[in-house]
């Protein structure tokens, strides 16, 4: 993580890296040229994990370093967070215990340490204060305390990741259920307080979102799907769904509360949903990661298995309860020991593209076929380009940033190629400015048979000009 840059398949370092890069030399909402022709940085993805880390990389100047930096400053916030916010619920040892339940688990392990999805991680710690807030706050009056701390940690919210903004909004919808009609007005005026804070980014999100593909991804999908890599996903989270029920029934059973009851409501709602797949076919939801509700979800396993009275349980069922826990506990540490892959170095198939890439003019504007590799990623290639190689794509990490015609021609390449659609081809590359196109296996000899001027070949790599 210090001295390779990731070009792997599993890998979305890459892109927060290159937007880091993109804010140090482009700016904020600045036309920026090495995505996609030119495109607006942070025009539908949230800058907060950028702002948070720009310190960072301005000190080290190394993209690298101040990403690995971030990561490790972020756990520490979030111990720190759980610790403090929590010490009227959770003593120090409960405190360690929740925070190695939430952020040491197979999948945050997955998600924020192997995959790097750096943005939702920056969301989810800073989630914490308010997660801990609403528990104090919708049991005593508000103060100043509250006010300050509310507004910081919403407007923080609101620039960190949209998955977890919706989400989060569930959680809220509970607290502003059990609240007399006074507090209700001032929770609303502090959220207003903090939408205005952070409209800089938002409002402009929610302008554009639709001229954009972002919508067309509905990630909810892969609650539908049991094969392949989201088969582990499902089980999961059907898993999680039913011990949230489970810790829920005993926890209402035991205080038998109907406002607390009433304030869990939108998060019952939400398991019910997401257990039977409806979520899959809601607007909003189907939007949402399947693993960004797993990790919402396991921060009311954790504290509300905490708040139970086991005392009040035979000692069968807690010998039973403890051996369960206990054996989900080593099942964890060996699921992520065998099912977490490893950090994959460079190989010669990396060294190449890099090679190839090295060689192109600063003006050209590259284009990489799809690799059929676990070890590179064409997208990891576009972050590498501009941050080392000051070199512009056609294409980009994500290609949400762009108008949906735009990112389906620029999907269709391949299949073009591939069905001998050569004047298509032509055109479709036309369309998205491409001076160059980098490709392996039959790729390079159906450029050959269409056309394209071939410039090089280094090992499996070849390099085409249009």
């Amino acid at each position: 993580m210090l001295f390779q840059f990731p070009l792997d398949l599993i890998n979305d370092y890459s892109g927060h890296m290159a937007m880091l890069f993109f804010l140090k030399v482009c700016g904020f909402h600045s036309v920026c040229p090495y995505w996609y022709n030119g495109y607006t940085t942070f025009l539908t993805y949230t800058p907060g994990w950028s702002f948070f880390t720009y310190p960072l990389y301005l000190l080290t100047n190394n993209v690298l370093f101040s990403t690995y930096l971030s990561l490790l400053l972020l756990f520490l916030l979030a111990f720190l967070f759980i610790f403090s916010f929590g010490k009227k619920y959770l003593s120090p040892l409960s405190s360690l215990f929740f925070f190695l339940l939430v952020f040491a688990n197979p999948i945050s392990i997955g998600n924020f340490i192997r995959l790097g999805r750096m943005s939702e991680f920056f969301s989810w710690v800073f989630f914490i204060p308010l997660f801990f807030l609403i528990l104090i706050y919708k049991e005593k009056e508000f103060d100043r305390f509250f006010y300050f701390s509310f507004i910081f940690f919403y407007f923080i919210l609101m620039i960190s990741h949209p998955l977890v903004i919706i989400l989060s909004h569930i959680y809220l919808l509970g607290f502003f259920f059990v609240l007399s009609f006074s507090q209700k007005i001032r929770l609303l005026f502090c959220s207003l307080l903090g939408l205005l804070l952070s409209s800089f980014w938002w409002l402009p999100y929610l302008r554009n979102i639709f001229s954009t593909s972002i919508l067309d991804y509905s990630m909810g999908l892969r609650a539908l799907d049991f094969s392949g890599p989201w088969l582990y996903d499902n089980l999961v989270g059907i898993l999680l769904s039913f011990t949230l029920l489970f810790v829920l029934f005993f926890y209402l059973k035991q205080i038998r509360s109907r406002r607390e009851f009433l304030f869990l409501s939108p998060l019952l709602l939400l398991v019910f949903l997401y257990l039977f797949r409806f979520s899959a076919f809601l607007p909003v939801l189907r939007n949402v990661y399947p693993d960004s509700i797993h990790i919402f979800f396991l921060f009311f396993i954790v504290y509300y298995f905490l708040r139970l009275n086991f005392s009040s349980f035979s000692s069968l069922f807690r010998i039973l309860f403890f051996s369960f826990l206990f054996f989900i506990l080593l099942f964890g540490i060996f699921f992520s020991i065998i099912h977490t892959p490893f950090f994959v170095p460079h190989g010669d198939l990396e060294e190449d593209v890099l090679t190839v890439l090295s060689s192109l003019p600063d003006d050209s504007v590259f284009y990489i076929l799809p690799f059929y590799s676990s070890t590179s990623y064409s997208n990891a290639y576009y972050s590498y380009a501009p941050i080392y190689l000051n070199l512009s794509s056609s294409g980009g990490w994500s290609y949400s940033e762009k108008d949906a015609f735009y990112v389906s021609t620029f999907k269709a390449i391949p299949s073009s190629l591939s069905s001998g659609s050569c004047i298509l081809a032509h055109e479709q590359i036309s369309f998205v400015h491409t001076s160059h196109i980098l490709a392996t296996q039959n790729y390079c000899s159906l450029l050959s048979s269409c056309g394209f001027s071939f410039i090089s070949q280094t090992g499996d790599v070849c390099l085409f000009q249009t």
